[in-house]
């Protein structure tokens, strides 16, 4: 049973094109999640109705927008955010889109990794 509001970080992350984002309601909710660009310009909407409460997911695809039809927009690499609103709940969280298969994405997924230490023991600011 279903006792709190969640939204769990999308996976996998880096993506390309498609990633899953999970998230769970404790009751009956009008429920909204949305992605926007880093400047705040909403890019789609995953999910906009009313849900029971529940462990539900739901799957993104860069290329063409959401992947329950979308405006057939596709997303250029980078940095996006995914926000959900259910209820008095709001939460975000990051996702990166990465296009093509380079060392970035070794690299990234190296920082993800170890973001904790490299933070705890460098002076550099981690966005």
């Amino acid at each position: 049973m279903v006792t709190v509001y969640k939204l769990h970080q999308n996976f996998p992350n880096p993506f390309n094109p498609t990633t899953t984002v999970k998230y769970q309601i404790p009751e009956l909710s009008f429920v909204t999640i949305n992605i926007y660009d880093v400047l705040g310009n909403e890019v789609a909407s995953m999910i906009n109705e009313e849900k029971p409460a529940g462990n539900f997911e739901v799957e993104f695809s860069a290329k063409g927008g959401s992947a329950f039809g979308g405006d057939g927009l596709t997303l250029p690499s980078g940095i996006y955010l995914y926000t959900i609103q259910a209820g008095n709940f709001t939460d975000s969280k990051k996702m990166i889109l990465l296009k093509k298969k380079t060392k970035l994405i070794k690299t990234l997924q190296f920082y993800l990794s170890y973001k904790d230490f490299i933070t705890e023991h460098f002076s550099i600011i981690i966005l």
